[in-house]
């Protein structure tokens, strides 16, 4: 009655949250769960892992790291259940793997229209270098937003470590941005949401008038800062508790639909409102 849930950073806000969800629901069902994180690194997933199938576990929940594929695999052909959360391996079938994501690519798409309906046209992306799906989606839905407004001479996606080593990259960034005349930026994730709004801050730049500034996932740190932050929502409870029902039906073997793509919501702020010009 174990189940091993592996995030990449527990740390992370995302993670942490979702994590405390699956807990309870895991709970629920009469399961203990194991948390580790991989730290975005497949070596240490494997070994997390061989860890973990000492346990005897029942099933995981894994968000998948850049080259993880042999590692998850491994586990699946040892007959032990596996679901995909929040990241998505385009090689594995439903047949192999329960997979509950978000639909990133609206996300993406939604955040980039936020801009371009107030009539912005240099809108610019920063993103992680991870190699994930759901930031690959991210920026597909923003590349798909420019397209679609004849904007595709102005795609631009900035690329970061996720790591200490971001703050100076966020910060090259945000500077040549702004000579350059770049008016909105689309932030992937959280803690690029937060590098950039300190970066900001640090430079007294403000926003929308400086930058107009869209967001992700849930913060009071967003209703910090002399004006409210636009950010997209990704639904924590049930992303956890859809990913622990799905494990549940795969360990009971009781079928049932094994892949949820739940959409995301935005909440609008002052970022991306009354936007004026020097």
């Amino acid at each position: 009655n174990t189940i091993a849930v592996i995030p990449t950073d527990i740390s992370n806000k995302f993670f942490a949250g979702i994590s405390r969800y699956i807990e309870d629901k895991a709970h629920s069902f009469g399961y203990n769960v194991l948390f580790a994180s991989s730290d975005e690194s497949a070596e240490k997933l494997d070994a997390i892992m061989n860890t973990m199938m000492a346990y005897s576990i029942d099933g995981v929940i894994v968000a998948p790291c850049k080259d993880s594929y042999e590692v998850i695999s491994k586990i699946v052909e040892s007959n032990v259940p596996v679901v995909l959360l929040d990241r998505d391996l385009a090689q594995m079938s439903e047949s192999e793997v329960g997979k509950v994501l978000l639909n990133d690519r609206e996300a993406g798409y939604m955040a980039s229209n936020s801009f371009l309906d107030k009539g912005l046209t240099r809108v610019e992306m920063i993103s992680y270098n991870l190699g994930i799906s759901s930031l690959a989606e991210r920026e597909n839905g923003y590349k798909k937003a420019m397209s679609d407004r004849g904007l595709d001479m102005n795609i631009r996606v900035h690329y970061t470590s996720y790591g200490p080593d971001a703050i100076n990259d966020v910060t090259d960034i945000v500077t040549d941005a702004v000579k350059r005349g770049v008016e909105a930026f689309f932030l992937p994730t959280y803690s690029l949401s937060s590098l950039v709004l300190s970066v900001m801050r640090e430079q007294g730049l403000k926003t929308p008038k400086d930058l107009a500034i869209v967001g992700f996932d849930e913060s009071d740190i967003y209703n910090l800062y002399d004006n409210t932050v636009t950010h997209i929502v990704q639904p924590l409870r049930e992303l956890a508790e859809r990913s622990v029902d799905v494990l549940h039906s795969m360990i009971e073997k009781t079928g049932g639909e094994r892949t949820f793509i739940l959409n995301p919501e935005i909440i609008l702020g002052g970022s991306t409102e009354d936007i004026v010009r020097k």
